[in-house]
């Protein structure tokens, strides 16, 4: 693939299968191409409480990736 798009997709992922869907976008991408992630991602961790929070779910924001853990896996 030269590109693969994520529009808030990996928000949608629980934690524990994060890093594997982070994995198989590389997996997939040929060399020299690119991941596009246009997901919200936050400077901290989003606390259990509102993980738990079903309308922020739908929102992406529950799933939120945090910041410095996307680049890491990436």
């Amino acid at each position: 693939m030269d590109v693969v798009i994520s529009n808030c997709v990996l928000n949608l992922v629980e934690d524990s299968a994060k890093r594997q869907r982070v994995n198989e976008i590389k997996r997939v991408l040929k060399p020299g191409g690119r991941p596009a992630i246009s997901d919200i991602v936050s400077d901290e961790r989003v606390p259990e409480g509102l993980k738990a929070d079903a309308e922020l779910w739908s929102g992406r924001i529950a799933g939120a990736f945090q910041e410095q853990e996307l680049i890491k896996a990436l």
